[in-house]
């Protein structure tokens, strides 16, 4: 098996189950597996919520990862409910819609944040993918860096579509089909294996691409 599966999803939820029994309030799943766009190099993106959490909480999962298939994978996001209900508000959104629930559920989210909260993730992070070209460009000059900065790209994408059409857009092929003009530039690059050989001309045309494009939404929002 080079992927995880519906069982192994399955049989992970009841060891996270019996290893925090009432104390667990939420258990979910995020990245490509949620999206359904994993592939054998990806990692798997685990959400736990507990009522109240301490460091002998971190040990005890600590334990539980060393002992389950797939536990050089497991990364994620380990935290205590009151502490998410306090985060920073323009990390909820996407946090909610690109969670799937495999126990219990984050509806309480819902109420915490706002289009506010959503137009300054779009911001903030516009300013983070604008910011990083320059530095690769400059410093780094890192052509792996390119793929993650289209990452970003699509979340910003999902937030900019929900806010104009009250759509969460899931995955990348979707998202491609749905929008237009550069926007449907920047997820075509999204999907490409990014091997281009000429890598002069290949860091040039990402990183003017990209700039311009994260420049607008700084402007625009």
């Amino acid at each position: 098996m080079t992927q995880i599966t519906k069982e192994w999803l399955s049989a992970f939820t009841i060891e996270v189950q019996t290893c925090f029994t009432d104390n667990l309030f939420f258990l979910g799943l995020q990245g490509s597996y949620q999206r359904g766009e994993a592939n054998t190099e990806s990692d798997i993106d685990i959400v736990i919520l507990l009522y109240k959490m301490d460091f002998t909480d971190l040990q005890k999962y600590d334990i539980l990862m060393q002992k389950l298939p797939f536990a050089e994978k497991l990364c994620g996001f380990f935290a205590e409910k009151e502490v998410l209900q306090c985060w920073e508000k323009s990390e909820l959104f996407q946090f909610y819609y690109g969670t799937k629930p495999l126990y219990g559920n984050l509806d309480f989210l819902l109420s915490l944040f706002q289009k506010t909260d959503i137009q300054k993730a779009i911001k903030i992070g516009a300013c983070n993918l604008y910011h990083a070209c320059c530095h690769n460009f400059l410093f780094d000059r890192d052509m792996t860096q390119i793929k993650s900065f289209y990452k970003s790209a699509f979340f910003l994408l999902q937030a900019k579509y929900f806010l104009n059409y009250g759509q969460y857009i899931k995955t990348k092929k979707a998202m491609y089909e749905t929008c237009q003009g550069v926007d449907r530039e920047i997820m075509a690059n999204s999907l490409k294996k990014m091997d281009d050989p000429n890598q002069e001309q290949y860091l040039n045309y990402h990183t003017d691409l990209l700039l311009q494009w994260s420049k607008q939404l700084i402007l625009q929002y």
